[in-house]
């Protein structure tokens, strides 16, 4: 028997011995997938909104979400002709570096030349082209897009899916971080330093609680959103349209019942497949870990698995790593800095479980950030299995986007 997990853009495949079982895990399909004549009933009171106004805008992810922005754009213009040449785009990359000439590709699809000259990028390091809104639960500045926070009624597009410290993503991600300053998006992703932020909640999880105090902020009942379900084939499974934060909420639903897959008993081992746009650095295939460790028996091991082909990611994290107490699990000065909570976070795991990569990177860039180098993934488990002949293991696939619950 053979496992097959994606691998950049090949497959990693790794055999399991005769009279050995691996349980598997993936997002649900959706059983009714919405089509663009569903999506029209759906949105139409929500577009008809967005569309009486003399400055439409329209807030996009940048390529690192599995947001089908193009599918989105082409229901728009069958349903609204002409909206599409009239609105302008913003880019929500949070802390993300601009999209790359083949990113703008991967958000806008066969749209990108027509919205190109209509298109700006949000920045967190420029202040320039950001609006002090007020104040936040810290009595701190909080600062946000100005093109966004003097559009009318924006629509924000995004999918809705679970995030590894916040409980989900979409909605109001969209501009905290989305289109907010650095600054307080760092201290946001701090709140992340406690281990009641997990993926799935939003009740009592401090990041969650902060980002709706920064939302009421930036004045979210003006907001529109369509909020997109996609399913583990990549077909949109639900789309929910109106009020942002109604939308929003509609979404999350729908996402627990796709993402969410009940554990009985924790595994000794499980093995966790990383999916495009989730593979691409070390920076972000962190989301399986935190998707997946609560499926992991005291002690076991998890196995990350992506050929991460742009490296590092963000390297605010990794550089943080050189000057990280992991006794203290703090930085050796102190002080909290953005990337902080990541670390906080691995460290953390890796005092209940052993935490291994399997990649490309150099094992030094693996070792930096905590997570311990895998060569031989079929070596591994057949070690494991001749220490144990009953030892458990499960393979989670797009483990960036599915959630294992004890």
């Amino acid at each position: 028997m053979k496992l097959e997990f994606t691998y950049g853009d090949g497959l990693l495949a790794v055999d399991i011995p005769e009279g050995k079982s691996v349980d598997t895990f993936s997002p649900r399909k959706s059983k009714n997938p919405i089509g663009c004549d569903q999506f029209h009933e759906m949105s139409k009171e929500t577009l008809a909104a967005f569309a009486d106004q003399d400055d439409p805008l329209i807030v996009v992810n940048d390529a690192y979400r599995n947001t089908p922005t193009p599918q989105v754009l082409e229901c728009i213009d069958h349903n609204q002709p002409g909206l599409i040449d009239r609105s302008e785009f913003l880019v929500a990359t949070g802390t993300h570096a601009a999209p790359t000439s083949d990113q703008l590709d991967i958000i806008f699809g066969s749209y990108r030349d027509r919205v190109l000259d209509r298109l700006n990028i949000h920045d967190c390091r420029n202040p320039e082209c950001m609006t002090d809104v007020g104040l936040d639960k810290f009595a701190e500045p909080v600062f946000v897009n100005t093109q966004f926070m003097h559009a009318q009624r924006p629509l924000l597009i995004s999918s809705v899916e679970p995030h590894y410290f916040a409980g989900f993503s979409g909605g109001r991600k969209s501009i905290f971080p989305g289109l907010a300053d650095l600054k307080t998006v760092e201290r946001n992703h701090n709140l992340a330093n406690s281990m009641a932020a997990q993926p799935l909640k939003l009740d009592g999880n401090p990041v969650a609680d902060h980002l709706m105090n920064l939302a009421s902020i930036a004045n979210m009942q003006k907001m529109l959103g369509i909020q997109l379900v996609v399913d583990s084939t990549g077909e949109v499974a639900s789309v929910s349209c109106g009020a942002l934060h109604d939308s929003f909420m509609a979404a999350t639903e729908r996402a627990f019942n796709i993402f969410a897959n009940k554990v009985e008993q924790p595994y000794d081992i499980v093995l966790c497949e990383l999916t495009a746009p989730l593979d691409r650095n070390l920076y972000q295939i962190q989301k399986a870990l935190e998707n997946c460790q609560g499926g992991v028996a005291d002690g076991g091991s998890l196995v990350l698995i992506s050929k991460c082909t742009e490296g590092i990611g963000t390297r605010a994290f990794y550089d943080l790593a050189k000057e990280w107490n992991r006794e203290r699990n703090r930085p050796r000065k102190g002080q909290l800095k953005f990337g902080s909570h990541k670390l906080t976070r691995v460290v953390n795991h890796t005092k209940r479980i052993h935490v291994h990569v399997v990649s490309d990177l150099d094992a030094a860039d693996v070792r930096q950030v905590f997570y311990e180098p895998l060569d031989n993934l079929n070596e591994f488990l057949f070690i494991a299995w001749n220490n144990s002949a009953a030892a458990r293991v499960a393979a989670v696939f797009d483990a960036g986007n599915t959630v294992l619950t004890i």
